[in-house]
């Protein structure tokens, strides 16, 4: 009897991975969502997902897609301005799976910022990305503490998907018009980057082999990238032409009242400040568990449609 188990945001990008890989293996997936009718919800019932509808929020809702799984894969979603918000949404993850009986895994997509935090926090209290960081450490705080007999945290790192529709529209909302990555991130700085569909690799990994994950804080990433060499890769993949234009991020943080604006200046701003990388130590322990991460390369064939739609004609 193969084994059943409950992904959360299972029509995301990490999510539909995980769901998908687990599929794949022949296991049973209960799939979380928040529209039974979104086209995405739809393939993964078409391949044999059972679809269970509901907000992060919905106890009665979270409690009967938690009924006969033996794991969960739980990736909380932000709520700004409440840094408690993450942490209750494990929370009632894990006090469903109590109830169930048969979970004994939880695996949790987190952010590869988070080994960080405390140290920020102890050199400047009010730091700028204090209270999204504080919101996911919370998350993790609560998933340690649960008492379960098998967990694992992910920490992914920068999403790919982030340069496409729709997503791109938060981040790079000039991209799909002018096809100039415009950021407040130094252009030649290289970052930690990542396919989302890696962490359905490693979440569907952990789930089925819980002994080899248990324990185990992984944060992950395919290489260290720039904007340079993002807007490289897309222009190859797109044969179109990439500019890269710097945006001070004191400029975009003039207006209080733009809050995507605000946030694109803070996240450049402090990640020019402290060029968190992946390490080699990173490297290390991702790697040894014989899962191949998708080169980059490799993601953006993958996202051409978006990629298209994207950057201008």
């Amino acid at each position: 009897m193969p084994d059943t188990f409950l992904v959360t945001g299972a029509t995301g990008q990490q999510g539909g991975a995980t769901a998908r890989e687990l599929l794949a293996t022949g296991a049973k997936v209960h799939a979380y969502v928040r529209d039974a009718s979104k086209p995405a919800a739809k393939e993964l019932e078409s391949l044999g997902a059972t679809l269970f509808v509901g907000d992060y929020g919905n106890v009665d809702a979270i409690q009967a897609a938690t009924v006969g799984v033996k794991g969960i894969f739980i990736n909380p979603a932000p709520e700004f301005g409440n840094p408690e918000g993450e942490r209750q949404q494990v929370q009632r993850f894990v006090s469903a799976a109590r109830e169930a009986g048969s979970v004994d895994t939880l695996v949790l997509s987190s952010a590869n910022w988070v080994p960080y935090h405390q140290k920020w926090l102890a050199d400047d209290p009010n730091y700028p990305l204090k209270d999204i960081l504080q919101s996911q450490y919370n998350a993790e705080q609560a998933l340690l503490a649960c008492g379960f007999k098998y967990h694992t945290i992910l920490r992914p790192s920068w999403l790919l998907h982030n340069y496409t529709l729709p997503t791109s529209l938060m981040f790079f909302p000039e991209f799909a018009q002018t096809g100039e990555m415009r950021s407040a991130i130094r252009p030649d700085l290289k970052i930690a980057q990542l396919d989302a569909y890696d962490v359905g690799k490693f979440a569907a990994a952990a789930l089925l082999n819980p002994e080899l994950f248990h324990g185990k804080q992984i944060s992950l990433a395919v290489a260290n990238l720039s904007m340079q060499d993002i807007a490289r890769e897309i222009s190859a993949v797109s044969g179109k032409d990439v500019p890269v234009v710097f945006l001070e991020p004191g400029e975009l943080m003039k207006d209080p009242s733009n809050f995507f604006a605000m946030m694109r200046g803070v996240m450049g701003s402090w990640t020019n400040a402290k060029e968190v990388k992946h390490t080699e130590e990173d490297f290390a322990l991702q790697n040894s568990f014989g899962i191949k991460l998708t080169p980059v390369r490799e993601s953006f064939e993958r996202l051409k449609g978006s990629l298209l739609t994207t950057s201008r004609p």
